[in-house]
């Protein structure tokens, strides 16, 4: 595979679907206090706070919710399918 070539959503597994899960909620965590802690340096000397985007948390966030949304919509998929065999 060369760095152009993404993987397929459809065919990401459920479990690599949680990997990629577990790994962006650490990630969101670990931007989300560095940014409380550059908002605390920039507060006490008298800067603007700086940017969320800065950080990626918009990107993260983002990544994050279309991954469960995939999730959640797959896994209701095989459900209904298996229901109805």
């Amino acid at each position: 595979m060369t760095s152009n070539e993404f993987i397929d959503p459809d065919d990401l597994t459920a479990a690599d679907r949680e990997i990629l899960s577990q790994g962006l909620d650490s990630l969101l965590r670990e931007r989300s206090v560095a940014y409380e802690i550059a908002v605390k340096v920039a507060l006490s000397r008298g800067l603007d706070r700086p940017n969320v985007t800065d950080f990626g948390l918009p990107d993260i966030l983002r990544l994050s919710r279309l991954i469960q949304t995939q999730f959640c919509f797959t896994s209701a998929t095989q459900d209904s399918l298996a229901a109805n065999i």
